[in-house]
């Protein structure tokens, strides 16, 4: 089934907010915070069949680089959807002018940081909030 992507609405953004408390458990975020990160990032879900398969956030620009962050649930990596809700991501960002991407990962989400590593980000940084473990990675966007 394809992947549909959708801006995050009002009646969607408990959906947002629940994703990435599950997969980001160390660092969950309160309905306020996520009304916050609506007002100055683009948050989307993913959708296969009615079924919410995962969210992003994409951040706007700066320097030349803009942070795309994609969140799959468990039981629907391996099928490819990450990828494809990643390339959009990335053609997102490439539309509003960035030259690379930026992400992070939660270092205890192995699985995140491999599917990272396989699409071409490298490692800029770890480092340590409130005792979690997060890693900076960046990948440059092709040209054209």
């Amino acid at each position: 089934m394809a992947l549909t992507v959708v801006p995050v609405a009002d009646d969607s953004a408990e959906a947002w907010r629940e994703i990435h408390n599950l997969i980001i458990p160390v660092a969950p975020l309160s309905r306020t915070d996520v009304e916050e990160r609506r007002g100055r990032n683009l948050l989307t879900l993913g959708l296969v069949g009615g079924a919410t398969v995962g969210n992003a956030t994409v951040r706007p620009v700066v320097d030349g680089q803009a942070t795309v962050i994609v969140r799959v649930l468990p039981e629907y990596r391996r099928r490819g959807y990450g990828s494809e809700y990643l390339r959009r991501m990335l053609a997102v960002a490439g539309e509003l002018g960035a030259a690379s991407v930026a992400t992070v990962v939660l270092a205890a989400n192995v699985e995140g940081l491999a599917f990272a590593l396989r699409h071409g980000f490298v490692e800029v940084e770890r480092y340590t909030v409130d005792g979690a473990q997060f890693i900076d990675l960046s990948r440059d966007l092709p040209v054209g």
